[in-house]
């Protein structure tokens, strides 16, 4: 949806017919169900993230002290201004922690779209608007051919 939001060759919004704003209009609204589909799941979600942390023990003869780290999975989240890193401990199902955490990034990535497309909507709705509307009392300046004079 952002490609298409974001496209090099789409026309200004101030030269567009209303024709045009009408049939863009309809495609975006068209668009909606899927851009807001991961907002209106049910199953759970979670706030962070899963990574893994890598560290030196500090024992001399361990294989970490050439080079070669201990490596274990982290869950980082976060609750109000606190971010809390902790370790996956083996009996954790760490496929569902992070099935949890991509469901909460697919919501926050829904949000930004819609955040997108809204706004594409209100400048469709602008150039329908200005395409539409006469000023009152302004005529539209009629050349000299048009008149009836020069040739």
């Amino acid at each position: 949806l952002l490609a298409t939001l974001r496209s090099p060759g789409r026309q200004k919004e101030a030269g567009m017919d209303a024709s045009r704003c009408r049939q863009e209009l309809d495609s975006l609204l068209a668009r909606l169900p899927a851009v807001l589909a991961p907002v209106f799941e049910t199953t759970p979600m979670m706030a962070g993230w899963i990574y893994e942390r890598r560290y030196r023990c500090g024992q001399p003869t361990c294989h970490c002290a050439s080079g070669s780290l201990h490596e274990y999975p982290s869950l980082a989240t976060w609750g109000g201004p606190k971010k809390d890193v902790r370790r996956i401990r083996p009996e954790e199902d760490i496929e569902q922690l992070r099935a949890l955490t991509e469901r909460y990034r697919a919501a926050r990535s829904a949000r930004t779209s819609f955040l997108s497309w809204s706004r594409r909507v209100v400048k469709l709705i602008d150039a329908l608007d200005a395409a539409r509307t006469r000023v009152p009392g302004r005529r539209k300046k009629s050349t000299a051919r048009e008149a009836g004079g020069v040739k």
